[in-house]
This record gives structure tokens, C-alpha cells and sequence, in this order.
């Protein structure tokens, strides 16, 4: 309606044939940005077509042999680190933790060449942020021999195909990354990377049961939490009624941010005007209008998140995909929390025994919400379990499985007997 108002005014200040002239220019600007669009995306692509799973001949094999050394030399691939980012932050914590163990890491950044930082602003920024200390190289660069290559993401599960100075290429599996796009492209060759050959090891029994389903083998760790960072005190609560952490990421398609928004919307309705605190944290967002007061608190450190989660009556945090750190971060100090029922969250928690799995849609998580906020001494014993299941989901343990899992595969790859 905008347009034609403008259309119109035009048309009738300069006349008809400068209007029309205005819109085919305005028209033929817009086809040449979707022809650009298109040859970026084609481009982008590129580079995944080079290595073709249905054309084995087209993965060069590792050109070294495992020597059983005890301690193993690493090379992580992965994006350009984020501020805040969950998935960086699991592959740091080992990392850390590997090299508590004896083993060295360095840390290959996808596209090195085009970020901001230098090699050594870039290891300065994953100490700090990620508390990881490991030598930080660009994909690009010219590479030492290591052991093994590890992906970390579709795309840099095709950038280590690349990397022959090791003897065993492996990829961790943090999330079904398919399911990050529509059905396309992007979603086939996101897919595709599973079948590359590599030694797999997914976080989560549902993410290796989603590689099987594709006859793609894959060992299972899980997830830590940080039990230093997170445990439960009494918090203040920010006004009186009832609080609600959300954790909220509206540019993360599988966080479901709407269905949160919604279901908070009616939360509020059912409570009554006045009762619903909302604290959004997560993610950078412009404030909106709501009818609860929400507190719009972006990306917070982990002290101030677990002041929020153990003052909160409630924790919302959704993924229609692989559950992150943030459930059971919020379960450490003592919150109850409320996901999705979805096969991907049954892993986490036991509905109704140390979380509640509401059904998908906004009138179920509303109501999931309003039973958690309405039987307050039901929602603290749910939190107690909760943080006692928790409790057995450790750092090291994970660390100490995703060793397990490499030894065991390069015995694979040098033919050598599996250890009992």
C-alpha cells in the first residue's frame, strides 16, 4: 500500500510517464539484487561439491599412520567463534579439558582469512570468552601432522576433507543441521557431510540414532554442565508475581521463538494483569510491546544468568532440535524448566520427573507454564531432581568419552585390535 500511496503522489506531482519510469527503474534494480543474490549463492556453495560422497574417489584418504602414540595431537575446524555461542562453547570445554588429559589442540577457524581478528587476537578472544588456551591457525594454512581432524559443522566437515596431514578424520555432531533449512540445497549438502567417511560422535543418543537412520555409524557423548558456574541460591525475585526466564533467539529458527512469545502471551492472560515478570535473555533483541513486563537482558555471563535462573519460577527454553547446554544449566540451580515435547528432548529430562516436555504449540506451553507458576512446592521438588540429574551430566566425563571414542577409531583406522 506504501508503494502505491507513492505511486499515486508521484503520478500526479510529475505525471504519469515519470512515474512509470520511476517503477521500471525501481523494478529492474530489484531483478539485478535477486541475479547478484543468486551468483552469491552459487558461489558459496562451491565448495561443497568438490567432495562428493556418492563419488568416493573424491575424498582424498589421510596420508598418515596412527603410531598409538599416548597423547594424541588435534585439529579442531571450526566457524569463526561467537560471543555467546553454545556450540563453541562444547567444543572448547574439550578442548580444555583434552588437554588436561594430555592432548594437544589447535584450533583451524573456518574463512580465517576474511575476519576481523589476527591469529593471535583470535586465541585471545577464545581464552577469554571460552577459557580454551590452543594455538588458533586458519583453514587455509599451511598445516602440521596431526592424529585427527575434527569437524564441528556440515561445512567444516567438508574442509577437513581437504586436510590429509592426519590419520583419522572425525566429526563431532552437535545438532541435525539439515533441519537448519528449508528442504533445498543447502539442506541436501548439509546432510551429505554425514557421508563422508568420517568417525562419528554425536552429542546425544537421538542425534545417533538420526546418523543410523541414514546408515551412518556414530558413538554418543553427552553434554556437561558446569556445575561451578551454575547451582542454586535464593535470588531475589525482580518484582513481585510470578518470573519466567525465556531463553530467546528470534534468528534461531529451531529456538521456536514465536511459539515462546505466544505462549507467554497467553500465560499473561491466564494469570491476570500484573502477574507476569518475563526476562528474555539469549539474544540482543529490540524491545517489542507486551502485555507482561519483560526485561530485555541479551547475552548475559554465566554468573548473571545463574542469579536469573535460580530467583525464576520458571525456565523457558525450547529447541525442535538437539538439546543445548542451557537446560541443564538452568536445572543446576535448582529452576524448573519447560521444553518442547519432542523426540530430541526426551534425552534431557524425564517429563515430570526433572523437567516438563510440553506438547508444540502455544496453548500447550502455556499451560505447561501456568501448572509450574500455580504449585509452587511441586515446581521446587521438580527443580531438586532436576539439579540431581544434572549433577551426573559432567564436563569431564564427556571429555573423557570423546577420548574413548577417538582412540577407538584410529585403532580402527590402523587396523589394530579394539581394547576390551
Amino acid at each position: 500500500m506504501r508503494l502505491l500511496r507513492k505511486a499515486v503522489i508521484t503520478a500526479r506531482t510529475r505525471g504519469v510517464v515519470t512515474m512509470l519510469a520511476m517503477a521500471a527503474r525501481k523494478v529492474a534494480r530489484s531483478v539485478d539484487v535477486r541475479r547478484d543474490q543468486a551468483a552469491d549463492r552459487i558461489e558459496a556453495l562451491a565448495p561443497f561439491s568438490v567432495p562428493d560422497p556418492y563419488q568416493p574417489d573424491t575424498v582424498p584418504r589421510p596420508h598418515l599412520r596412527w603410531q598409538a602414540a599416548e597423547h594424541l595431537r588435534l585439529r579442531w575446524y571450526v566457524p569463526e567463534p561467537g560471543r555467546g555461542s553454545g556450540g563453541h562453547q562444547t567444543l572448547f570445554r574439550l578442548v580444555h579439558l583434552l588437554g588436561q588429559r594430555g592432548h594437544d589442540s589447535e584450533v583451524a577457524v573456518l574463512h580465517g582469512e576474511h575476519v576481523a581478528r589476527t591469529r593471535g587476537e583470535m586465541r585471545r578472544f577464545v581464552r577469554e570468552q571460552f577459557g580454551a588456551d590452543a594455538p588458533v591457525v586458519w583453514d587455509t594454512d599451511e598445516h602440521t601432522d596431526v592424529d585427527v581432524v575434527l569437524a564441528s559443522s556440515w561445512q567444516t566437515a567438508y574442509a577437513i576433507t581437504a586436510d590429509v596431514r592426519c590419520a583419522l578424520r572425525a566429526y563431532v555432531v552437535q545438532d541435525w543441521e539439515p533441519d537448519f533449512y528449508p528442504r533445498g540445497a543447502e539442506q541436501i549438502l548439509a546432510e551429505n557431510s554425514y557421508r563422508l567417511g568420517h568417525a562419528h560422535i554425536a552429542a546425544g543418543p537421538w542425534l545417533a540414532a538420526r546418523l543410523q537412520g541414514i546408515g551412518v555409524a556414530a558413538d554418543v557423548f553427552h553434554l556437561g554442565a558446569d556445575q561451578v558456574a551454575y547451582y542454586p541460591s535464593e535470588e531475589p525475585r525482580p518484582e513481585a508475581g510470578q518470573h519466567v526466564v525465556f531463553y530467546a533467539r528470534p534468528f534461531t529458527a529451531r529456538r521456536c521463538f514465536e511459539l515462546g512469545c505466544e505462549a507467554l502471551r497467553l500465560l499473561d492472560l491466564a494469570l491476570g494483569p500484573g502477574r507476569l515478570t518475563v526476562s528474555m535473555v539469549g539474544a540482543g533483541i529490540r524491545p517489542f510491546p507486551t502485555p507482561y513486563r519483560a526485561r530485555w537482558l541479551g547475552v548475559l555471563p554465566p554468573a548473571e544468568l545463574r542469579r536469573l535462573y535460580a530467583g525464576a519460577d520458571a525456565v523457558l527454553v525450547l529447541s525442535a532440535t538437539n538439546p543445548s547446554l542451557v537446560p541443564l544449566e538452568a536445572a543446576l540451580c535448582a529452576a524448573p524448566v519447560v521444553d518442547l515435547r519432542v523426540p530430541s528432548a526426551e534425552g534431557t529430562f524425564e517429563d515430570g520427573v526433572t523437567g516438563v516436555l510440553a506438547p508444540p504449540s502455544p496453548g500447550g506451553l502455556a499451560a505447561a507454564l501456568r501448572g509450574v507458576l500455580e504449585d509452587p512446592a511441586a515446581a521446587r521438588a521438580l527443580g531438586r531432581r532436576a539439579r540431581q540429574h544434572a549433577l551426573t551430566r559432567t564436563w569431564d566425563a564427556a571429555a573423557e568419552t570423546v577420548e574413548r571414542h577417538l582412540l577407538a577409531a584410529l585403532r580402527r583406522a590402523a587396523g589394530a585390535p579394539a581394547l576390551l
